[in-house]
């Protein structure tokens, strides 16, 4: 199990519908289904029950959202302060601009800076 099959089974548990978790995902559907059925094929388990019309959680499906979603917010509590960690170490930032400005503006900012 990946991370990255919780995040797309948590979308599609949310929007109960393929199409609309996989706009939120940034993602197409077909790649998003192969993503659920990876993660219900390595669990064993049917996460939702499909029909023409509808898609809704199995009982499997409902115990994953229940652990997933503080798996989750840790998973991402510890990305934030890994990154945080590091910010504060290196202390730098990065600054983007156009090549117009980088000849006339960037100078002064950079000196007051």
């Amino acid at each position: 199990m990946e991370i990255r099959e919780l995040r797309a089974f948590m979308a599609v548990a949310t929007e109960l519908n393929f199409n609309r978790a996989a706009e939120r995902l940034n993602m197409s559907q077909p790649p998003l289904t192969r993503l659920i059925q990876r993660l219900e094929h390595s669990l064993g388990v049917a996460l939702f029950e499909r029909t023409t019309r509808r898609v809704r959680l199995t009982a499997a499906g409902e115990r994953l959202v229940q652990e997933a979603v503080p798996f989750l917010a840790q998973a991402d509590l510890v990305a934030r302060t890994v990154r945080h960690e590091v910010a504060d170490r290196t202390r730098f930032f990065r600054l983007g601009c156009t090549a117009l400005a980088f000849h006339t503006v960037l100078p002064e900012v950079l000196t007051r800076f």
